[in-house]
Formats: structure tokens, C-alpha cells, sequence
């Protein structure tokens, strides 16, 4: 077989499978998300073990509309501008690869609103780009991030995770932190 170069949406794939194993992965980046945006509290639904659904809503700092639209797309982050920033990083994330990853296995929403802003805007991804543009929404200060049909688009996956009991026992330690208020809903 000859050798050829990868299609962006191959590429795109197998890179959210590298961040994304698991819907407890990915809970766990959004958990220091929430943690880098200076929340105190977390609330966390799953639903079907996090493939049917799950959202992380906090307190945080928020996202201005205007940094919407970046949120879901590979690379872009506020957390770092230059190469050598890199060796003053103080946040668990930093590539900007999170929810990017996240929008390419799943159908990704983000409701956000800093303090600074009147109200809450939404903006709703897929494939690491945005649908539409962001929309005035009810929320509070922080940011809602849910997340519906993980591995929609990746059968194998899907199939291979068993949403079970034992499942959600090992997940929880990325849930529990006596440093935050955590709520914890999870439906099998």
C-alpha cells in the first residue's frame, strides 16, 4: 500500500482520541478548566456513563462572547501566547486542545458569562468549528459546557465502553477535591 498523507478529519479524529479515551477523560479536562477559571463550585451530570450526555457547569471567570467562537477550535488558548511562556505556566491546561477534541467526538455546547458581561451567550460546536454565531442565553457567571453523543462518529469506541457501576467508581476520583463545592448527578 502506498503512503499518503491523512485527511484533516482523520488527522482531527485521531487526535481527540488521544485526549479523549474516555468519557471520564474528558470530564477530567473540563474539571481543570473549571479549576484554571478560578472556580469554587462544580456541578457534573452524566447520563449513560457521559456517552448519552454530560455537562460541567461553574463559577468561574467565564468566557466573553467575543472569545467564543476560539473556544472550540485546536490551539487557540488563553493561557499561554509564546513558546517560552511555557516555563510559567501554572494551569493544568495550555495547548488549547480540550474542547476542540471534545467537538470532534461529540456534539459540543458552550453558555458562558464573566461578571463583566449583562448576560449569558451560547455557542454550540461540531468538528472543532462553531455553529453560527454565539446567542444571548440564560446562565449565570461561570460556564456550562454539555456534551451530548460522545463517540457518535466512532463506532468502535462507543461500542468498547461499558457505562457501568465500576466505571463511574473509577471516575469519580477526578470529581472529588476538598479545595471545591462538587455536585455529582449521574444517571446509568
Amino acid at each position: 500500500m502506498p503512503i499518503r498523507k491523512l485527511s484533516q478529519d482523520v488527522i482531527n479524529k485521531i487526535a481527540a482520541g488521544e485526549v479523549v479515551q474516555r468519557p471520564a477523560n474528558a470530564i477530567k479536562e473540563l474539571i481543570e478548566n473549571s479549576i484554571d477559571a478560578g472556580a469554587k463550585s462544580i456541578k457534573i451530570k452524566t447520563k449513560k456513563g457521559g456517552l448519552e450526555m454530560f455537562s460541567i457547569e461553574d463559577d468561574g471567570c467565564g468566557i466573553a462572547m467575543e472569545d467564543l467562537p476560539l473556544a472550540g477550535v485546536r490551539f487557540a488558548t488563553s493561557k499561554l501566547q509564546e513558546y517560552t511562556d511555557l516555563k510559567d505556566i501554572g494551569s493544568f491546561g495550555f495547548r488549547g486542545e480540550a474542547l476542540a477534541s471534545i467537538s470532534h467526538v461529540g456534539h459540543l455546547t458552550i453558555t458562558s458569562k464573566p461578571a463583566s458581561q449583562q448576560v449569558a451567550y451560547k455557542l454550540s460546536f461540531d468538528e472543532g468549528q462553531a455553529n453560527g454565531e454565539a446567542i444571548p442565553s440564560a446562565g449565570k457567571n461561570g460556564t456550562l459546557i454539555q456534551v451530548k453523543d460522545l463517540f457518535h462518529n466512532m463506532n468502535m469506541r462507543q461500542k468498547s465502553y461499558n457505562p457501568n457501576e465500576e466505571q463511574y467508581k473509577k471516575s469519580q476520583k477526578y470529581f472529588c477535591d476538598p479545595e471545591f463545592t462538587t455536585n455529582i448527578i449521574y444517571e446509568l
